[in-house]
């Protein structure tokens, strides 16, 4: 699914209309309609409704919800907020045909009236649309405080009131909404995937209005969800005279005293990921938890022989566990500087690794082009520096992966996708049961254990990202968000290629 701009957005309305061809108030019924059956189908009739509505098209939104929850014999008032902005045309419309039929109670407050809104019912948001760009006035402030306040389940139409849909949003808590659910038209907001905005989107479903067909395919945009479709259509089948040379031999550097943990996990992974082979190079303190934990894997404490042929391995992990001291950072140089002179290495950087290159930035440029660097967000900071915002965060990750030809997967709840290509993909699997010690040492694994299985980076950097959620998410389900740990996930990986394959 394409993340559209807010202007996109709009062209995509215009196009609707005009080669639909529909009015732009039937086309906002149409919007609203499908709004309200999701709010009715989730929350039933016997809920209390107040609707808050501005004076734009997001207001004309409301009202036609809140006509239509009347007719489905809902308890429904209407807060009509003014601003000096004045009525749009269509939602002039349906503020007159609300009280023409004089159904629907409709307070309207003006200047800095006090707003007073019972809690316990559910409140609709639909006083601004994603259009908004600049901070709202101190008037509508008190509104969305008294929405916040209310103690009631929030429903935001389209985007939650105040925040900005292609931009950093004012600070103020009491310039946004926080909503409970979000139902947003056509396409998601970049906005939702900033974690800054967390605290306001709630829960998000996206609700397709119909915008034409054509413009939705042919619009460009470096933004995208991932979603299962897309993930299912990359898997590889196994033919019935494929050996595990096939499957290619991978390689994970990882380990230390003290943190043989990292490694096992993601070893493990990687084989669960489908590696016909698997070496592990790791100190020798290690060696007997190696060959206890992970049988199916062949160590190492040998890697930097002069006879080691890098070549031979299809892909190559650096950095679970490694450690930060001197022996560590020589075992990573070496393995950069000697890999970055075969053509092709497919390589992931993770944890450790990552925070020696931020202490020895020269070796940025050892990295083979197209590696794959797994960052959380501290990690993403050491390496790269500061940013103001997640905006201006995510711009900075797109930056460094042209400039280093790099695929930067920046872990977060939702987590960032980047591209050497400046391409961004946003996944949606997953849950906080994950933030959890050693999950970033499964998706290590994972990656490495796709790459030796003859997946692209690409191909490996999605389905990877994709799977580890739906692992995290099937570990939830049996054991709870508290309780799950990154074992569970390892477990779980192969119930994930099951529920994709087969969904």
């Amino acid at each position: 699914m394409k993340v559209l701009s807010i202007q996109q957005i709009r062209e995509a309305d215009a196009y609707t209309v005009a080669n639909e061809p529909i009015s732009s108030l039937l086309l906002m019924e149409r919007a609203a309609t499908k709004a309200y059956e999701h709010i009715i189908d989730y929350y039933g009739n016997s809920q209390r409704y107040t609707v808050v509505c501005g004076m734009g098209n997001n207001g004309g939104d409301g009202l036609v919800i809140a006509r239509l929850l009347k007719k489905s014999n809902c308890d429904v008032s209407i807060i009509m907020v003014k601003n000096s902005s004045g009525l749009s045309l269509d939602c002039k419309h349906y503020l007159d045909l609300i009280i023409g039929e004089n159904e629907v109670a409709v307070t309207e407050i003006e200047n800095d009236e006090d707003v007073v809104i019972a809690g316990g019912g559910i409140v609709i948001d639909a006083l601004f649309g994603s259009g908004l760009n600049k901070p709202l006035s101190k008037h509508l402030s008190k509104v969305v405080d008294a929405v916040n306040n209310s103690g009631s389940i929030v429903v935001s139409v389209d985007i939650p009131s105040g925040l900005f849909g292609d931009k950093p949003s004012p600070v103020n808590d009491g310039l946004i909404v926080k909503a409970t659910d979000t139902l947003t038209f056509q396409s998601p907001k970049l906005a939702f995937f900033m974690p800054e905005n967390a605290q306001y989107v709630g829960d998000v479903t996206v609700i397709d209005i119909g915008l034409h067909k054509d413009y939705i395919y042919n619009v460009q945009t470096d933004y995208e969800l991932l979603e299962e479709d897309m993930c299912r259509n990359m898997l590889k089948k196994r033919s019935r005279y494929d050996h595990k040379g096939t499957f290619g031999h991978a390689m994970i550097v990882a380990g230390s005293y003290g943190m043989m943990g990292a490694a096992v996990l993601s070893a493990k992974a990687c084989l669960r990921c489908g590696a016909g082979l698997l070496s592990v190079n790791i100190p020798e303190v290690g060696y007997t938890i190696m060959q206890t934990a992970v049988p199916e894997a062949m160590v190492n404490l040998s890697l930097f022989a002069v006879q080691t042929d890098f070549a031979s391995f299809r892909s190559i992990c650096i950095g679970p566990g490694l450690g930060q001291g001197v022996e560590s950072k020589n075992r990573l140089n070496t393995v950069l500087s000697r890999c970055s002179k075969i053509k092709n290495t497919k390589m992931v950087v993770d944890a450790d690794g990552l925070n020696l290159i931020s202490q020895n930035r020269d070796m940025l440029g050892l990295l083979p082009a197209g590696t794959i660097l797994t960052p959380h967000p501290l990690e993403f900071r050491r390496l790269f520096g500061d940013s103001p915002d997640d905006f201006r965060r995510l711009e900075l990750q797109v930056e460094m992966s042209k400039k280093y030809s790099l695929y930067i997967i920046y872990k977060v709840a939702r987590t960032i996708i980047s591209t050497p290509e400046g391409r961004v993909y946003f996944n949606v699997t997953g849950n906080p049961g994950m933030a959890s010690g050693g999950s970033g040492d499964v998706l290590s694994g994972m990656l490495t254990g796709l790459l030796a299985r003859g997946y692209t980076q690409f191909e490996a950097c999605l389905l990877g990202v994709y799977l580890h959620g739906i692992a995290g998410d099937i570990a939830s389900e049996k054991f709870g968000q508290e309780s799950m740990v990154a074992g569970d996930m390892v477990d779980s990986i192969h119930e994930a290629f099951f529920e994709l394959t087969n969904s």
